[in-house]
């Protein structure tokens, strides 16, 4: 027996947008703080989100993968 989608189906999209999100008055954006930082800090906050989007995206995976396989038991 399969089970039911709980939720719709997630639309991905390969354009990249350009617009950067709406900030509440007052909040600093990153394109604000980005000139500030040296090339040296600009290298390791890149590396450092990096590795973080990576590490998420694993994980999501692993966890898909894992609902998969409990999805097959049910039968």
């Amino acid at each position: 027996m399969h089970r039911a989608a709980t939720q719709p189906p997630m639309q991905h999209s390969s354009k990249r947008t350009t617009h950067q999100p709406t900030s509440a008055p007052g909040q600093i954006t990153a394109a604000q703080v980005w000139p500030h930082l040296s090339a040296t800090q600009q290298q390791a906050l890149q590396r450092a989100l990096t590795g973080v989007c990576r590490g998420l995206i694993t994980r999501t995976s692993r966890s898909a993968e894992s609902e998969e396989a409990h999805d097959g038991d049910e039968s």
